[in-house]
């Protein structure tokens, strides 16, 4: 129903960003996105994130959940290869304070510390997330909120740990 919403009623395109923590065999975390971002099977579609133990996967633009699904899937498939090459799983669960951040210069950081604060800033990059980008159309405002409402049911069910 959701599929079908997308391309008939609102004719939006949608995206997806999944943030994973890299944790060792022994179940703690491990520092090493650096060597995960730089290994020649990521064609870019792996990036940094909040932490040194953290990276993130980011689908292409699709105009369908079924797309979306594919493309995520797909992705999530390489980097747990290129993990277990590199002896770490990739689990999109939070940190809660553990691992090393990286520096503050990601551009949004002086944002988020004004409006939350230092220490809230530094909690929240210690975050893994979903997250998901859906193309605006002023006129289907109504629809979009639906579509939206049903899909984040759809990604707590998905990605629950």
């Amino acid at each position: 129903m959701v599929n079908s919403t997308i391309r008939a009623g609102i004719g939006s395109t949608i995206g997806e960003e999944v943030e994973y923590l890299l944790i060792g065999l022994d179940g703690g975390l491990v520092n090493i996105a650096d060597k995960i971002l730089k290994d020649p099977r990521n064609s870019g579609f792996i990036t940094k994130e909040a932490t040194l133990a953290m990276v993130e996967i980011n689908s292409g633009v699709a105009s369908s959940v079924a797309e979306l699904d594919e493309d995520v899937r797909r992705k999530s498939t390489k980097l747990e290869q290129i993990c277990t090459d590199h002896g770490v799983l990739a689990v999109p669960v939070s940190e809660y304070g553990a691992g090393v951040a990286i520096p503050r210069d990601h551009p949004r950081a002086p944002i988020y510390e004004k409006i939350l604060g230092e220490q809230c800033l530094d909690e929240i990059r210690k975050v893994s997330g979903v997250h998901l980008h859906i193309s605006q159309h002023p006129e289907k405002v109504l629809e979009q909120y639906w579509l939206l409402q049903a899909l984040d049911p759809l990604s707590y069910a998905i990605t629950s740990t």
